[in-house]
């Protein structure tokens, strides 16, 4: 994920997997970039890249009970439940924290590309094996 803050001119990336996402690995970034920047979350944007979505993310029902201790008084739904099997969104769960750190939600920018499902244009650890290959996002201060 990429957090940008045009005002400040200052930069965070973050690996927002399950474990991060879960740790909250946004919002302890945009805390950082309050205290080093001043940043104000209202000023940043933020994109989702391409990761598993939410069609082929298949997770147990106690990973998703586990969310449910960070994701509380929310109707959004953040996981899936086809065919008896769970689904996790961790695209709705980043975005959730996003915007209960201040972002606004029109500067959230998700570009809904499931590598599992683009597995012949992006490296998808569960669809390619348990690849070692992995996908990288670059960002540049001018």
């Amino acid at each position: 994920m990429a957090i940008v803050d045009p005002k400040k001119e200052a930069v965070a990336l973050c690996h927002a997997g399950w474990r991060g996402t879960y740790s909250k690995i946004t919002q302890k970034s945009i805390e950082n970039m309050e205290k080093l920047y001043e940043t104000n979350p209202e000023d940043l944007v933020c994109v989702l890249g391409p990761s598993i979505g939410p069609c082929c993310y298949e997770v147990s029902k106690d990973l998703i009970e586990k969310f449910n201790t960070i994701i509380t008084n929310r109707d959004e739904k953040f996981y899936i439940i086809k065919e008896n099997k769970y689904y996790l969104d961790l695209w709705k769960v980043n975005e959730l924290i996003l915007t209960s750190c201040g972002v606004k939600k029109e500067n959230i920018v998700n570009l809904n590309i499931c590598t599992s499902c683009n597995s012949d244009k992006f490296h998808s650890y569960r669809k390619h094996n348990q690849t070692t290959k992995r996908l990288g996002m670059i960002l540049e201060v001018k």
